[in-house]
């Protein structure tokens, strides 16, 4: 298990713009996931300085991200590609609609000589899916994505979201409302919202929801049995043996217990119970990026002695995820 438990991040800056003012680079500091930074074109590289931290970790929407270590000197000490690509399918869009964290998110342990990472995100892909036409609702900036009479619902196209880019990184998707089926669900961030085009291409917009970097605190994997389970906040109406479901958001909640040494013991009670009101980054199974998660502990963790030496100590904790 490894978590980040200080702050070593001075400054984050971006090449690029932002949507609007609500959604600027320093959004990936904050402790609202929700609220995160998304970029105002296909492309953009973040730099992070963060001298003396010994992790890092970044949740976002991006088809292919490359995170560079680099030293004082500049010097590239280690390079990770993340590639979406593949894990994007249109065809299973329902399965994106609830999720906060699109794509799960990284967890890296650094190099000892790193001073800055750098984080180039884009999306290139062409996700039309059978959009052709935008019709304008005679309403600002607002109308309508098409197949060419139809409005399109959302619930059928995950590709579009907040900052989702139409005909180039000059339309971008500046508010969803509705369920897309209205003629004003669709507002853009330009004037061209107001007359209707025909649309040639869709790409995935660039948000960045979390970065953090510092001291990394590890221990041993969970032990057998530890559980993954997910908490939904969907509203549910069950009248007249007919149910309605409003799908929400889920999160994942880890259940588990792991060990650690005498060694560890004091730091790991300082920690723990400075940082139970503090949401934090870990990746709960070492090298299993389906683990890294940012989130909080609701209750301290509780230590067992496990030997008469007193060496080894049990530990069970809650980890639940922020979205």
């Amino acid at each position: 298990m490894k978590f980040i438990y200080t702050d070593s991040i001075t400054s984050i800056t971006s090449s690029g713009g932002s949507l609007g003012g609500d959604y600027t680079v320093s959004s990936v500091q904050n402790d609202s996931p929700k609220q995160p930074y998304i970029a105002d074109s296909t492309s953009v590289t973040l730099t992070v300085s963060c001298a003396g931290a010994e992790a890092f970790y970044i949740a976002a929407l991006a088809e292919d991200i490359i995170i560079t270590e680099k030293s004082g000197a500049n010097a590239t000490l280690a390079t990770h590609t993340i590639d979406n690509t593949s894990n994007f399918n249109l065809s299973e869009g329902y399965l994106y609609q609830t999720r906060t964290h699109l794509f799960d998110g990284k967890f890296i342990t650094l190099n000892a000589s790193t001073q800055t990472v750098t984080v180039a995100l884009s999306s290139t892909t062409n996700y039309l899916n059978g959009i052709s036409d935008y019709v304008s609702g005679n309403d600002g900036n607002k109308g309508q994505l098409t197949d060419g009479s139809t409005g399109q619902l959302f619930l059928n196209h995950p590709q579009l979201r907040l900052g989702t880019f139409i005909n180039g990184s000059t339309i971008k998707i500046n508010r969803l409302t509705g369920d897309g089926s209205g003629t004003t669900d669709v507002q853009l961030s330009t004037s061209a919202g107001a007359a209707d085009f025909t649309v040639t291409s869709i790409n995935l917009p660039i948000q960045v929801n979390t970065i953090r970097a510092g001291k990394l605190f590890t221990s041993y994997n969970p032990k057998v049995g530890l559980s993954e389970t997910q908490n939904h906040f969907d509203i549910v109406q069950d009248r007249y043996s007919n149910i309605r479901r409003r799908a929400a958001e889920v999160r994942r909640n880890y259940n588990g217990g792991f060990q650690i040494l005498e060694s560890e013991r004091e730091l790991f009670f300082r920690i723990f119970s400075g940082l139970r009101t503090q949401p934090i980054a870990a990746q709960i199974i070492d090298e299993h990026d389906r683990t890294a998660v940012f989130g909080y502990f609701p209750q301290p963790p509780q230590l067992n002695y496990s030997t008469q030496g007193m060496q080894i100590f049990d530990a069970s904790f809650n980890f639940v995820e922020l979205i």
